[in-house]
């Protein structure tokens, strides 16, 4: 009877859907072509940190963990081809710090709670921004501050704009400034076109009148 009853509280701490303040958040524009070797500069400058790195595919996840295990990191990898085995393996390497570094499909983007994690990284960003909430949810865990680096490639990432931008804002973080000015670009345009189809019909009725006193 307890379960069913109409006296249940629903308690939440911070705001339902919303990113978590105690992770900053930072914002690179980066081209497709040029995001190995940015993400290569990073992880150097993290140093030993705990680093989750998200990526968009399966085959483009394995494939760049095993080029960064050739340039001497060590990192691991979870996704969708490997076997749970490989994945308990992967999981249980980075939560004790034999490795520092895990690259992850959205599979890692919910549940786990992985201890220390210093730093997300947003390789590929995803489709809906309530999976960036849950990947940089990731870390800033527990009260503790935590970093999420995120590559912005403009020909991929637009379709979420408006939604970060909103996300970014209401939890008081820094918006790029280039991120903004593009937004307002897009607005202007889509309000020209607007404007331009709303004046149409009058125009045309304009044309008609003419024809009208003319005769």
């Amino acid at each position: 009877s307890d379960v069913c009853s109409s006296d249940l509280l629903f308690l939440t701490v911070g705001v339902v859907g919303g990113a978590c303040q105690d992770v900053k958040q930072k914002f690179f524009q980066v081209e497709r072509r040029d995001k190995k070797s940015r993400l290569i500069s990073l992880l150097r400058e993290l140093g030993g940190s705990k680093t989750l790195v998200f990526l968009r595919t399966k085959h483009k996840t394995q494939k760049l963990a095993e080029q960064l295990y050739r340039e001497g990191f060590a990192c691991g990898s979870i996704h969708g081809d490997r076997t749970q085995g490989q994945r308990e393996q992967a999981l249980a390497q980075f939560s004790e710090g034999r490795t520092n570094i895990l690259m992850a499909t959205a599979v890692l983007a919910r549940g786990l709670d992985i201890p220390e994690v210093a730093n997300v990284v947003n390789f590929d960003m995803p489709g809906e921004i309530e999976e960036y909430v849950h990947r940089i949810g990731r870390t800033g865990r527990v009260g503790n501050d935590g970093q999420a680096f995120s590559f912005w490639d403009w020909e991929e990432d637009v379709k979420i704009q408006k939604d970060l931008l909103k996300i970014l804002r209401e939890c008081g973080q820094a918006v790029p400034e280039w991120m903004v000015l593009e937004d307002t670009r897009q607005g202007r345009a889509k309000k020209g076109n607007s404007e331009q189809q709303v004046k149409l019909p009058a125009q045309i009725q304009d044309r008609k009148s003419t024809r009208l006193n003319s005769s």
